[in-house]
């Protein structure tokens, strides 16, 4: 039976990440980058959690979640991934008029199909074998509620977050690796 692998897209396929500096620094003047982002909630990092409503404003016009760069590594994740078991993408919706629509078909640029997403905000609430994921509270809540492995891919915004026991951290290039020794 193949296993069912449940994978993260913002911050582990998709650089969600650069467009919200990009807005930052629009509308703060300042200029930011990924290191400076140390916890999940980036404009509550920035001092700022107010900036969300105008990110989701900003954010909502056509074509801004299907022009979101891919990450160099998706294609290759991907592919290693697919050869190792069922992938399933679980994603956040994002509260904006075009997400839903255009995240499905930025997915299935990468050969995802739409049976193959599931949206949830709760992710611990999808079961599958394994889940990779780059905020720590979905890997622990995950891990500790099917008490199984799951995968923190390593980002700023998470390094400062302590591990439930079952959450392995991982390199984005060492994933594809990690889900094949957890999963043998």
């Amino acid at each position: 039976m193949r296993k069912h692998i449940l994978l993260d897209c913002d911050g582990v396929l998709c650089d969600f990440v650069q467009s919200t500096l990009d807005f930052y620094k629009e509308h703060t003047g300042i200029q930011k980058n990924i290191n400076d982002i140390t916890e999940f909630d980036i404009f509550g990092c920035f001092g700022d959690k107010s900036l969300w409503t105008n990110y989701r404003d900003w954010a909502n016009k056509k074509s801004f979640c299907l022009n979101l760069p891919a990450y160099e590594s998706t294609k290759k994740v991907l592919d290693g991934l697919h050869k190792l078991g069922e992938v399933y993408i679980v994603t956040s919706p994002f509260a904006t008029e075009f997400w839903h629509h255009e995240r499905i078909l930025w997915l299935e640029n990468f050969g995802i199909s739409r049976d193959k997403i599931v949206f949830a905000k709760n992710k611990n609430l999808v079961h599958g074998d394994i889940l990779i994921d780059d905020y720590h509270h979905n890997a622990n809540s995950w891990s500790e509620k099917w008490n199984q492995y799951s995968i923190l891919v390593n980002r700023p915004w998470n390094k400062n977050f302590e591990s439930h026991h079952k959450v392995l951290r991982s390199d984005i290039e060492h994933v594809v690796d990690d889900v094949k020794f957890i999963l043998k």
